[in-house]
Protein backbone atom coordinates (compact mmCIF):
# COMPACT_ATOMS: atom_id res chain seq x y z
CA UNK A 1 0.00 0.00 0.00
CA UNK A 2 0.99 3.57 -0.97
CA UNK A 3 1.93 5.70 1.49
CA UNK A 4 -0.89 8.96 1.51
CA UNK A 5 0.87 12.77 0.19
CA UNK A 6 0.06 13.68 3.95
CA UNK A 7 2.29 11.00 5.81
CA UNK A 8 4.79 11.77 2.95
CA UNK A 9 5.06 15.19 3.82
CA UNK A 10 5.00 14.89 7.97
CA UNK A 11 7.73 12.20 7.14
CA UNK A 12 9.64 14.38 5.46
CA UNK A 13 9.31 17.13 7.54
CA UNK A 14 10.15 14.79 10.50
CA UNK A 15 13.43 13.60 8.49
CA UNK A 16 14.43 17.20 7.95
CA UNK A 17 14.02 18.19 11.44
CA UNK A 18 15.78 14.80 13.20
CA UNK A 19 18.46 15.51 11.10
CA UNK A 20 18.71 19.00 12.69
CA UNK A 21 18.54 17.73 15.82
CA UNK A 22 21.33 15.58 15.69
CA UNK A 23 23.77 18.23 14.16
CA UNK A 24 22.59 20.30 16.83
CA UNK A 25 23.22 17.81 19.66
CA UNK A 26 26.71 17.54 18.43
CA UNK A 27 25.96 14.23 16.34
CA UNK A 28 28.25 14.86 12.74
CA UNK A 29 27.44 11.66 11.41
CA UNK A 30 24.18 9.53 11.25
CA UNK A 31 26.89 7.10 12.31
CA UNK A 32 27.67 8.63 15.15
CA UNK A 33 24.19 9.17 16.79
CA UNK A 34 23.12 5.30 15.40
CA UNK A 35 25.98 4.05 17.71
CA UNK A 36 24.54 6.15 20.36
CA UNK A 37 20.74 4.66 20.19
CA UNK A 38 22.14 1.20 19.61
CA UNK A 39 21.04 0.93 15.80
CA UNK A 40 22.39 0.01 12.99
CA UNK A 41 23.54 2.89 10.62
CA UNK A 42 21.63 2.10 7.62
CA UNK A 43 18.03 2.05 9.92
CA UNK A 44 18.99 5.56 11.17
CA UNK A 45 19.77 6.85 7.94
CA UNK A 46 16.63 5.61 6.97
CA UNK A 47 14.45 7.94 9.31
CA UNK A 48 16.94 11.09 8.50
CA UNK A 49 15.76 10.66 4.74
CA UNK A 50 12.54 10.00 5.74
CA UNK A 51 11.75 6.22 4.23
CA UNK A 52 10.90 5.25 7.77
CA UNK A 53 9.65 6.15 10.81
CA UNK A 54 11.44 5.46 14.49
CA UNK A 55 9.63 2.98 17.02
CA UNK A 56 8.13 5.01 19.98
CA UNK A 57 10.95 3.85 22.46
CA UNK A 58 13.26 4.75 20.05
CA UNK A 59 11.86 8.37 19.55
CA UNK A 60 11.61 8.72 23.22
CA UNK A 61 15.43 8.20 22.87
CA UNK A 62 16.17 10.35 20.44
CA UNK A 63 14.15 12.51 22.17
CA UNK A 64 16.76 12.32 25.45
CA UNK A 65 19.39 12.26 23.42
CA UNK A 66 18.61 15.66 20.94
CA UNK A 67 16.53 17.27 24.11
CA UNK A 68 14.00 18.33 21.77
CA UNK A 69 10.36 18.20 22.30
CA UNK A 70 7.83 15.45 20.62
CA UNK A 71 6.08 18.27 19.30
CA UNK A 72 8.69 20.05 17.27
CA UNK A 73 10.23 16.71 16.03
CA UNK A 74 7.25 15.19 15.04
CA UNK A 75 4.85 18.53 13.71
CA UNK A 76 7.44 21.33 13.97
CA UNK A 77 5.72 22.68 16.91
CA UNK A 78 7.11 24.49 19.90
CA UNK A 79 6.03 22.93 23.15
CA UNK A 80 3.25 24.19 24.83
CA UNK A 81 2.73 25.37 28.55
CA UNK A 82 1.59 23.03 31.14
CA UNK A 83 -1.67 22.44 31.68
CA UNK A 84 -2.99 25.14 33.96
CA UNK A 85 -1.14 27.93 33.19
CA UNK A 86 -2.29 30.55 30.35
CA UNK A 87 0.20 31.16 27.63
CA UNK A 88 2.21 34.27 27.91
CA UNK A 89 2.56 35.82 24.62
CA UNK A 90 5.76 37.15 25.57
CA UNK A 91 7.74 34.21 26.53
CA UNK A 92 5.39 31.46 24.76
Amino acid sequence: MAKSPRKTRLTKAMATRLKASRIAAGFETSEEMAAELSLDAPTYRRYERGESVPQIDTLEDILRITGKSADWLLFGMRPRPPFGRPPNPTTD
